[in-house]
């Protein structure tokens, strides 16, 4: 009597019902890929079509501070009203200043087209690690357009950003490097009042921008990320540490070598503590006139401007 044989199992059935599961999942996977391209894709049209109109004029014809000379053609007093912005030409910038404001803001500004995909996704990782959203992936050129043409450059949202990175593109093919680089730092806002390199380099120090020091171009370069919190006439200690952290950048970066650092890093604020000794206000003035020496002198000046000549 013959026995039974074992049926064995089937193994092709076994393979292809592991094949087409994995089929199932890559299929799940490709149409979820696509369908989160397609919305993302949506939302920046959507995003795009509400970005505010291109005016680059805005760049060229900003509101810059009055000055009021003497006889003897020496200025006598600066008048503005909330924004006090001296505007300098790019040969008027010394190249440690726009260096330094590239390695602190934007190490590869010369080499992207105005956004940059490796900043994007390393502020990207760094803010999954972190589980907060930091605002990290903005280049030179997105900060410029979200300082120029967004109405309000303070909101921090996924559809501002997308209009900074449209807006940005557009100045890219306007503008050369060195032009978008000149329109921004002499928008950026420092603190006190000052609004490009210019007037903050006579705020914090009393100088022209091309007769500042290393180590006071480190102060200027820390501020624009937040003056109030770096703002060496009330928070010194927070502003130091700043200034010490952009030097190390500048280090890192062959604008200053090993032994200046150590020497720089440990340089007082003079200017700072002279303006205190003058009892000149600590804070963030809220005038509409910056104070001034001969004050009648200038008050006809500013009647004659405004009842002669139309002048507000």
């Amino acid at each position: 009597m013959a026995t039974p044989q074992k049926k064995t199992p089937n193994k092709g059935k076994r393979r292809k019902k592991r094949v087409s599961k994995w089929r199932v999942l890559l299929l799940t996977l490709g149409t979820v890929f696509i369908l989160t391209c397609v919305g993302l894709l949506g939302y920046s049209l959507y995003a795009i079509s509400g970005t505010p109109d291109w005016h680059p004029d805005v760049l060229v014809t900003q509101e810059q501070t009055s000055f009021v000379y003497d006889m003897n053609n020496e200025v006598v007093a600066e008048l503005h009203a909330t924004e006090n912005r001296q505007m300098v030409s790019s040969e008027e910038i010394p190249q440690l200043v726009k260096d330094t404001f590239i390695a602190v803001e934007d190490k590869r500004f010369h080499d992207h087209f105005g956004v940059d995909p490796i900043r994007i996704v390393g502020s990207l990782i760094a803010d999954l690690k972190s589980q907060s959203w930091k605002e990290g992936a903005s280049t030179i050129t997105m900060q410029l357009a979200n300082n120029a043409f967004i109405e309000n450059p303070r909101e921090k949202t996924l559809e501002r950003k997308i209009q900074q990175a449209y807006l940005a593109l557009q100045l890219e093919r306007e503008y050369t490097k060195e032009e978008i680089l000149t329109f921004y730092l002499n928008r950026i806002f420092f603190g006190q009042s000052s609004f490009g390199i210019q007037a903050a380099a006579k705020t914090y120090f009393g100088k022209e921008v091309s007769e500042l020091e290393p180590v006071e171009v480190a102060l200027l370069a820390g501020l624009p990320q937040a003056p109030s919190a770096y703002n060496p006439y009330v928070k010194p200690d927070n502003a130091k540490k700043r200034r010490n952290t952009v030097l190390m950048v500048m280090r890192d970066a062959d604008l200053i070598t090993a032994e200046e650092y150590e020497e720089y890093k440990e340089a007082p604020f003079d200017y700072v503590e002279s303006v205190k000794a003058n009892k000149v206000e600590a804070e963030e003035t809220t005038n509409n006139l910056t104070p001034y020496d001969h004050p009648y002198f200038v008050d006809h000046v500013i009647e004659e401007l405004i009842n002669v000549h139309g002048i507000s």
